[in-house]
């Protein structure tokens, strides 16, 4: 049976798979726990996590080689004297380098965050080991757990207020004492702002002719805007007074509220007001 494979390609395909073997004898793979040179076991870097749960926390080191102990906060460490010859403690902020000199049993250790007091149980022992040992964070589930819980509870009580829209009553009282309170007594709202009108000139917001409007300022509330017009008698009948109807309003409006009910002769102190017009839409898309 003879072969449609090239000679040169087949003796190219031999030298590559050949040479492949090769490179799986002579270099095979390393995992995280292969034993370097030193015969010590290598370890990754990255911290091994303990959570603190009121339960002392059982912690070795091996004897001649410094183990790092970190913590959220600095701390402070109080340590038993007859560990004195034994163990050597360094502290920088909130971490701790603990190196073993001898061997030794369980001690405990306390560990006390220095800014809220945490206080933390660690049971020291030392051990003769090859073995390398990852450095070790330590975290207080107990206020892990409050501040999640506040939290839950801070977003709780904020929800009802994100959630709050103004409505036109709410809306209309903002107006009004914006206008008519003293500027030390005017409230604040933050879910209501002021927003500008494009013009400011007198507009026929009323049929008949009578009364003269002009806008005099806007503010929004959520997806409702309020708007303060002023109203004028001008009517040539200097005895004449108009009670208001909101009927008598051009425009898409929610409501519409007068600060007082009538309007008294032309050219009199009683002769303007205000209609504070709660829409869906800014006053000027409203007003068409």
């Amino acid at each position: 049976m003879t072969s449609d494979i090239d000679p040169r390609a087949r003796k190219k395909w031999l030298v590559m798979t050949l040479s492949l073997c090769m490179l799986t004898t002579v270099m095979p793979a390393v995992s995280a726990d292969s034993p370097d040179d030193s015969g010590r076991v290598r370890v990754s870097a990255i911290p091994e996590r303990i959570v603190w749960d009121r339960t002392p926390i059982s912690l070795e080191l091996p004897v001649g080689r410094e183990r790092i102990v970190q913590f959220d906060d600095a701390v402070k460490i109080a340590a038993p004297s007859e560990l004195q010859g034994s163990l050597r403690t360094q502290i920088i902020e909130g971490t701790v380098y603990w190196l073993a000199r001898k061997p030794f049993g369980p001690h405990r250790i306390l560990v006390r965050e220095i800014d809220d007091g945490t206080t933390y149980l660690i049971d020291l022992s030392a051990v003769d080991t090859t073995a390398e040992m990852p450095k070790v964070r330590i975290v207080d589930g107990v206020a892990t757990r409050s501040a999640k819980s506040s939290a839950s509870r801070s977003e709780a009580t904020r929800k009802p207020e994100t959630a709050r829209r103004p409505d036109p009553v709410s809306l209309t009282r903002f107006a009004a004492q914006q206008l008519y309170a003293p500027r030390r007594l005017a409230p604040t709202d933050p879910d209501i702002h002021r927003v500008p009108l494009r013009s400011r000139r007198e507009i026929a917001l009323f049929r008949g002719g009578l009364l003269s409007s002009t806008p005099a300022a806007s503010w929004r509330g959520g997806d409702l805007y309020v708007t303060a017009v002023t109203v004028r008698n001008r009517g040539d009948d200097t005895l004449q007074t108009v009670e208001l109807d909101p009927r008598d309003i051009r425009g898409h409006w929610i409501s519409a509220t007068f600060q007082h009910g009538w309007l008294g002769p032309a050219n009199t102190r009683n002769d303007t007001t205000v209609v504070y017009l709660v829409s869906d839409r800014p006053f000027e898309e409203a007003a068409k």
